[in-house]
């Protein structure tokens, strides 16, 4: 498999730990989501605002790819997957009333925020005359999104297990 295959299937990483929470917890995330706790507002505005910043990056990438003689493919499929990624998880968080739908949203938000996160890094890869530059950046910030994705899985775990020990107990 070719360094760019591994950049390519990257926001995929955020369904196997979300995947294995789905298999391991499927009854509590079967439960209703009471309206109340939904945060369906705030989610979505979130969402849609990175969406937006996910999209003009795309439009600039794009631009930027069309005029100069460097491949960008690769930044702009990340930012086109960011973009797509936040823009569903708003659409499913803004109707969900299971809580696996909180937990798809939430791995398509990891997914885009992971693609975002590749894209600049990427970018800085292709245009940076010092590659040791983009490498640097590259490795931090996915240091960063990794410590934060094990964060929000443990912290989503320990949810439903609670909510699965109320529901037994």
């Amino acid at each position: 498999m070719n360094p760019q295959s591994v950049f390519l299937l990257a926001p995929l990483i955020p369904m196997v730990g979300r995947s294995a929470l789905f298999l391991r917890h499927r009854a509590a995330l079967m439960e209703r989501v009471a309206t109340e706790h939904a945060e369906r507002a705030a989610y979505q505005t979130a969402a849609l605002t990175q969406a937006g910043f996910s999209f003009s990056g795309l439009l600039a990438l794009a631009v930027v790819h069309s005029a100069s003689s460097t491949d960008l493919r690769l930044p702009l499929y990340h930012m086109l997957t960011s973009f797509l990624c936040y823009f569903v998880a708003a659409e499913v968080h803004a109707m969900k009333w299971r809580r696996w739908h909180e937990l798809l949203a939430g791995t398509l938000g990891e997914a885009a925020s992971l693609s975002l996160l590749l894209a600049v890094s990427t970018t800085l890869l292709f245009v940076d005359t010092d590659p040791a530059a983009g490498r640097v950046v590259l490795s931090i910030s996915g240091l960063a999104w990794l410590v934060t994705h094990l964060a929000r899985l443990r912290y989503t775990a320990h949810q439903l297990a609670e909510s699965e020990s109320r529901a037994s107990g």
